[in-house]
Order: C-alpha cells, then sequence, then structure tokens
C-alpha cells in the first residue's frame, strides 16, 4: 500500500461480480504490530487532545455527569478487552480492537514495548487522565471566573 493512500479497495476473488471490501490504510500496520506511522503517532495525540477538550467543556460547564461517563466508557472497554483477551474470539474482540485500541496505537511510540494488554491499559489510563485533566482545567477556570465576578 502506498504511503499516502489511507483507504485501499480490494476485490475478494477475481470473478465477475464479487464483493469488494475497503480497508482503513492505517490498520494495517496495527494489525501486523509494526511501529506506529507518523500519521497513527499524530491521530492518537489527536484523539488525547480531544478527550481533554472534551473534559475542559465538560468541566467548564460544570457537566459533572462527564466523571461517570469517562470512568464508564474505559471502565466497560477495559473489562471488554480482558474478557476478549481471555477468550480469544476473533469475532468478539475486534469490536473492542476497533473502538479502543485502534485509535490508542500512536501511543505506542512513546511508550515503546510489544503491544500486549499491559501496554494497552496504560494508554487508557493516558487517556482517561488526560480527559479527567481536561475536566479539572475547565471546572477550575469557570470557578476562577466565576469568583472574579
Amino acid at each position: 500500500m502506498e504511503g499516502s493512500q489511507l483507504f485501499e479497495i480490494q476485490k475478494l476473488d477475481g470473478r465477475p461480480g464479487s464483493r469488494y471490501t475497503v480497508h482503513y490504510g492505517e490498520f494495517q500496520q496495527f494489525f501486523k504490530g509494526n511501529e506506529p506511522s507518523p500519521i497513527q503517532i499524530t491521530a492518537s495525540i489527536v484523539y488525547c487532545l480531544c478527550w481533554m477538550i472534551f473534559g475542559y467543556f465538560t468541566g467548564y460547564t460544570r457537566m459533572r455527569v462527564f466523571f461517570t461517563f469517562l470512568t464508564l466508557y474505559w471502565a466497560v472497554g477495559a473489562a471488554y478487552l480482558i474478557v476478549a483477551y481471555y477468550i480469544d474470539n476473533f469475532i468478539l474482540s475486534l469490536p473492542a480492537v476497533l473502538i479502543f485500541v485502534g485509535p490508542l496505537y500512536g501511543l505506542r511510540y512513546f511508550v515503546g514495548g510489544t503491544y500486549d494488554l499491559s501496554l494497552i491499559f496504560i494508554n487508557i489510563t493516558i487517556v482517561y487522565g488526560a480527559g479527567i485533566i481536561g475536566f479539572l482545567l475547565g471546572y477550575a477556570i469557570n470557578y476562577a471566573v466565576k469568583s472574579k465576578q
């Protein structure tokens, strides 16, 4: 696959009327266990920043339900990953990998090591922490603005 091509369309077989499948190109490196590309590293950083910004705005508006949402989202994701890991079923693990692990794959560049279950939980902790930091920052700024008025 070309480095600049993000989507690849492949024909499943050569017969006429055969079905086509679309692959998101950057996930190929993830599934093969290769080092993350610069696009994956950038996408993971942007993903963390999005959680931080979302946390900031919910903290600024004092929506405390964000803590519950964030904790449940990542706790359910971590539990689902553990179950999928120990059941070792590809069909069950695919949604967990695409939703919870795939966007964090670029963080492997910063954390290092092989991409196993412990590294996945380190990455989840990083994103969870980014959301919490964003929330607390937004909450503190809102408090400072309100106290000056």
